[in-house]
């Protein structure tokens, strides 16, 4: 192997390693790796501390076994097993969860380059693994703690296998070795189904097409088999769990709508997480793909293409809904676009290398040292013609890379800022006990989401006023409340609780009371360290707001007025007054469905203007 060659593969080897790396222990934030992730993370936890197998994801009471409408089924169980193993050896551990995908996904690249490899040239192996890295999809969602990169990296090793038995024809040690693979996959996810079946039709049409094939037929009988048995095995597991396959049935029937303008959504998004030169490159791949198919000279390694082609397409067009929700949706098309893209560059470059022929030989001898010498010409021009679209790629992938870690890690999307919101979160947590402790989530943090849930850790249940808490027998209850969304009647019903109760406020915004008995003790923060090595911000991403403890008496409500209702500044032209009458009328409607009392709220918004204040203890 030649030295630059050796280079090549290094550097890409290294950028995988780096680019996985990125956010690997941030704190769950928002979109796709923060919902996803803190439900699975949290679903193992709950194993772990109930030794209870299957995956209940939003279940944080004490009492146990849950209902069964919060046992997970939709998706196979590997990754939650693997999340198991890894909590239960190293602890409850956001980076151990996020390593598992991040080791997935360079093993998947690593195991794609050496088949490649192997099976074709250095060149297509290069090429592709080239654009496989500067995939955005592959940068933004590679580690983030999903069923993909796991069932990636066996449903490729399902096509090594298959690849490794046409090459030495061992047929029982290569039916071994693919049904087991095969199997790891399937209970990873569904795209091990699509995988089997694309990998059992190529097998067919070789044995329909060559005799000495055909002998070869156990193979695809006790493949097919045991695919089938894992199907069926599943399936057993759900109707034995949940009683009925009820909620399967649901879920296919949801996940299978077709949404309104869902064929222009997902163009328009995987021009985003592919770009548009790396999908005209598969769209033109199909086409030469399906002129070798015509000829009869198909490849082996053409398998790898066709089946991740296949398991897109049917992931794709089967389940519309679920593509519309989930932007990861099309993430199996990953190496059949690295593949395709690859052939189409490399025929690029052999085309410029023919056509730049005549100009070499042309001046071959004309240059000093005669006709034995050469000047590489076509190669250089060859070799341009492959690197010049990637070199114009991999800016387009960098920025979009970078944008989405900006946003939020693995969100695609324009979330709003909530990361004040979850460092509150994460200062609560680190205060209290959540084996002693229960949470009261005020309207005015209405948003929070499984996120801010998983590192509370802790039984929650929403209010729409603030009231005096009852602690239970055994746990220390919790009121969560951000000012800056609240009313004035709620802030006056406040101001009287704070000076009663343990209170911690964080930028004079966000508030916590605990109702019981609370040991009395210097609390801890969420805040960033002052200095940061390059390594920790890479590694922890997006840096969160390092929220700072308000220890002075709070502002009087004279000094405040009644400038805000439902966190609205005063409107020109309207009175205090008339902000409270509002208020009033708020409150009345909230009595009407049982949530305050009408008498007591009403008499704190006429007491706004009074001296009701608190402070912090």
């Amino acid at each position: 192997m030649k030295l630059s060659t050796r280079c090549a593969y290094l550097l890409l080897f290294v950028f995988v390693c780096v680019a996985q790396a990125r956010g690997v222990s941030a704190p769950f934030r928002w979109g796709h790796d923060g919902f996803n992730g803190a439900a699975f993370s949290h679903a193992a936890r709950n194993s772990l501390r109930h030794d209870f197998v299957p995956q209940v994801q939003y279940y944080f009471g004490r009492e146990w076994p849950p209902p069964d409408s919060q046992i997970y089924m939709h998706h196979p169980p590997m990754l939650h097993f693997h999340l198991i193993a890894a909590f239960a050896l190293g602890g409850e551990e956001v980076w151990l969860g996020r390593a598992i995908s991040a080791g997935y996904t360079i093993l998947t690249w690593l195991l794609l380059v050496l088949l490649l490899r192997r099976y074709a040239s250095d060149r297509l192996a290069i090429v592709s693994g080239a654009v496989y890295a500067l995939a955005p999809i592959f940068l933004i969602f590679g580690n983030f703690i999903n069923h993909e990169p796991g069932g990636m990296f066996w449903c490729l090793m399902t096509i090594g296998a298959y690849l490794y038995f046409l090459e030495h024809r061992r047929l029982w040690l290569g039916t071994l070795t693919m049904i087991l693979c095969a199997s790891i996959s399937q209970q990873f996810d569904w795209s091990g189904y699509y995988i089997a079946f694309a990998v059992a039709s190529v097998h067919f049409l070789r044995m329909v097409n060559d005799p000495e094939m055909r002998k070869t037929w156990p193979l695809w009988v006790v493949f097919c088999f045991f695919s089938l048995a894992n199907f069926v095995g599943f399936f057993a597991w759900v109707r034995f769990t949940l009683g009925d396959l009820s909620d399967m049935e649901s879920s296919f029937s949801v996940r299978s709508g077709s949404p309104d303008g869902y064929w222009g959504r997902l163009v328009e998004r995987n021009l985003v997480l592919y770009g548009a030169l790396p999908l005209a490159g598969f769209l033109l791949s199909v086409f030469t793909l399906s002129i070798r198919a015509l000829r009869r000279r198909l490849q082996p390694v053409d398998t790898i293409a066709f089946a991740f082609c296949f398991a897109g397409v049917i992931q794709i067009t089967v389940f519309k809904q679920a593509g519309w929700v989930h932007s990861y949706w099309g993430y199996y098309f990953l190496p059949a676009i690295a593949v395709g893209t690859a052939r189409v560059l490399l025929l690029l470059g052999a085309a410029a290398e023919k056509t730049s022929a005549w100009f070499e030989r042309s001046i071959r001898e004309r240059v000093q040292g005669g006709p034995n010498r050469r000047l590489p010409v076509s190669q250089t021009l060859g070799g341009l013609c492959i690197a010049a679209p990637l070199l114009l790629h991999a800016p387009f992938a960098l920025e979009t890379w970078l944008e989405q870690v900006r946003l939020g890690h693995g969100s695609f999307a324009n979330p709003p800022d909530q990361d004040a919101e979850l460092s509150f979160v994460l200062g609560v947590a680190s205060e209290f006990d959540p084996r002693e402790t229960s949470y009261v989530i005020h309207r005015s943090l209405q948003g929070l989401r499984i996120e801010a849930f998983y590192y509370l850790d802790a039984p929650h249940h929403p209010s729409y006023g603030i009231h005096e808490q009852v602690p239970g027998d055994d746990d220390v209850r919790v009121l969560l409340v951000d000012l800056a969304h609240i009313s004035v009647a709620e802030r006056a019903r406040l101001d009287r609780l704070m000076p009663r109760h343990r209170t911690t406020i964080w930028d004079d915004r966000f508030v916590s009371i605990a109702f019981g008995e609370v040991e009395q003790e210097q609390l801890s923060r969420f805040s960033l360290p002052p200095r940061q090595s390059l390594a920790h911000r890479w590694t922890r991403g997006f840096p969160y707001v390092a929220l700072s403890e308000w220890s002075d008496p709070l502002p009087s409500s004279e000094e405040r007025g009644a400038s805000a209702v439902d966190g609205e500044a005063e409107r020109p032209g309207e009175s205090g007054a008339a902000q409270n009458e509002a208020t009033a009328g708020e409150v009345q409607n909230a009595a009407t469905a049982g949530e305050v009392n009408v008498e007591e709220e009403v008499q704190n918004t006429e007491d706004a203007n009074g001296e009701a204040s608190g402070r912090v203890l």
